[in-house]
């Protein structure tokens, strides 16, 4: 589901180095929202999730 998910929301594989850190935070709510969504997940982990990706790029994790 997430890899399926992950081209819907503009991630892949390599990072997109013209996105500016809102776009990645705007695009990581996005996915992560629809991800816990379609697991009939509690909204409460949607942010959880979201930050996850911004903390990881923040420390240039690939």
């Amino acid at each position: 589901m997430m890899m399926r998910q992950a081209a819907e929301h503009g991630f892949g594989f390599a990072v997109r180095s013209d996105w500016k850190p809102e776009d990645l935070v705007k695009a990581s709510r996005a996915w992560a929202t629809v991800i816990v969504t379609e697991a009939n997940g509690h909204p409460e982990q949607i942010e959880m999730l979201a930050s996850q990706r911004r903390h990881r790029t923040s420390r240039n994790w690939r």
